[in-house]
Order: C-alpha cells, then sequence, then structure tokens
C-alpha cells in the first residue's frame, strides 16, 4: 500500500488525542512484547515473537534490502507509564532527485482512533512524500476511513500464509468456533492416512469434537482446502463453486462458514 503525503492526510475520523513518542528502539522488545502478544489473538496468523525476534529480525541497525534506508524508528501512542495503545515500527529514506520515503514495517492500534493518529504522524514525517506500508491486512480499516482512496492506494496483494494440517483433529479441537455446526466430512490427504475419511465435526462457541464416523458425508474436500478454510480467510462455499470441495447436503457449506468465521481475516507480517 502507498499512501501519498506531498499533502495531508485526509481522513475520516478524528485521531487519538493521546500523546505519541519516539522510544529506543533497544527498549521496544521489553515495551512492545507484552502488548503484542495481548492483542495477538485478535487476528489469525500472527506467530509468537521471542525477544531474539525482535531484535534480530524487527530492529536490526542495517535494513538488509536497502542500505539506504535509517535504522528502525519506533513510535508509541499512549500516555507515558501508561499502557501502551498502539505503536508503528518505520524507517525512512530521503534523496535529492525524488520524494522522501517513510516504509512503514508494522502498525498496530486498539482502536480506528489510534490507527489514525499513527496514520497521521507518519504522514507528517518531515522531508518524506511517501509511505509504503509493504504488509498490511486486506481488510486494514484505513481503507474505509481514509478521506480519499486516491490518496491511499493498494499496489499489490501478495499470499503470505501456506498451511497444511498435520493434525486435524488436534487442529480443528483447538480453534475457536463462531456459531454452533454438526457436519460429517470427507476429508482426502494422500500423505497423512490419519486425517484421511470420515469425520463428524460438532462444534460450537463452547468447544469441538471431532471424531470418526460412517455417516454419510455432508462435504468431501481436500486437507489442503480445509487449512485454506482454518484461518477464516478463505470460504468453503468458494471452494465449492471452484471445483474444489463438494457438498452432499445442501446448507453444509453455509452452516461450515458460519462456524469457522473470523472478526478479521488472517494476516502476518513475519517472513518464516
Amino acid at each position: 500500500m502507498e499512501i501519498d503525503t506531498r499533502r495531508p492526510l485526509a481522513l475520516r475520523i478524528a485521531p487519538d488525542d493521546r500523546p505519541l513518542r519516539l522510544i529506543d528502539p533497544s527498549d521496544a522488545p521489553d515495551l512492545l512484547g507484552g502488548y503484542y502478544d495481548g492483542t495477538r489473538t485478535e487476528r489469525a496468523g500472527r506467530i509468537a515473537r521471542a525477544e531474539s525476534w525482535w531484535r534480530e529480525e524487527w530492529l536490526v541497525e542495517e535494513d538488509e534490502e536497502d542500505d539506504e534506508l535509517s535504522p528502525p524508528r519506533v513510535v508509541v501512542l499512549g500516555d507515558p507509564g501508561g499502557p501502551v495503545a498502539g505503536y508503528a515500527i518505520y524507517r525512512t529514506r530521503t534523496r535529492d532527485d525524488a520524494p522522501g520515503l517513510v516504509r512503514l514495517d508494522e502498525l498496530e492500534a486498539d482502536t480506528p482512533a489510534v490507527a489514525a493518529a499513527l496514520w497521521r504522524y507518519l504522514a507528517s514525517i518531515d522531508l518524506t512524500g511517501l509511505i509504503r506500508a509493504w504488509g498490511r491486512p486486506v481488510d486494514d480499516p484505513l481503507h474505509l476511513f481514509a478521506a480519499d482512496r486516491d490518496q491511499v492506494r493498494v499496489t499489490g496483494q501478495f499470499p503470505a500464509l501456506w498451511m497444511r494440517l498435520v493434525d486435524v483433529r488436534g487442529a480443528l479441537e483447538s480453534r475457536s468456533w463462531a456459531a454452533p455446526v454438526d457436519v460429517v466430512l470427507d476429508v482426502r490427504d494422500d500423505r497423512l492416512p490419519a486425517n484421511e475419511g470420515r469425520h463428524r465435526l460438532t462444534a460450537s462457541p463452547e468447544g469441538c469434537a471431532y471424531e470418526r464416523t460412517e455417516a454419510p458425508a455432508d462435504l468431501t474436500l481436500d486437507v489442503r482446502d480445509l487449512a485454506a478454510c482454518y484461518l477464516g480467510g478463505t470460504q468453503v462455499d468458494a471452494l465449492i463453486r471452484a471445483g474444489l470441495a463438494t457438498e452432499h447436503t445442501p446448507g453444509t457449506a453455509a452452516a461450515l462458514d458460519a462456524a469457522l468465521r473470523t472478526p478479521l481475516l488472517p494476516h502476518t507480517v513475519d517472513e518464516f
């Protein structure tokens, strides 16, 4: 995503007016680690980060892909001494022959107003005219609260998560569920026989059971396609329309999609 910041960033909501402060990147793992862990479960796909991961992947002094970028800078929103409400990690680059660049590596916020404050801060950095955010979620709320979508442009979209369910039962029973569902899945897995065959999935917000059954299948699909739906970013109904799954009992796909639904689309900016 790119934002033209040669003019002020126009927003449809009021930014959070609590103070913003730059912190020493060496303090970031201690200050941000707990905040990140506390919000990580809100969006599927975000991995756990050890302190070494923060220091060796996110906060290295020199970027290995572009040595003209500045060292990392970390801005935090929240009253000093109070809880963190959001943060952004970014680097800058200035040239004589082009507008200065802000490369945003990560932005996390408790509320849309906090996100608006961080975006406005990034858009107002001196001697820069462009924000390039290389890895933002598809459902980033900035797309909606930016007042001028010509100023905020999506320049590319790419897959960043590949999953294979090695233990289907363990994965499904560990997952949370948005709505009740009771279906028989006929899962195809040509590599792991333990996953193969018909299983009754009985799930609700209270829990999940996944047991082998001889009952007729309501839905047949490959394990890779079940994995695609697991994080909530792909709908079973879309798989059926693509010819990748077969619905034997009408309504099964809709019921399973409702149960698998997550409030936010899966996303990660950690390369692994």
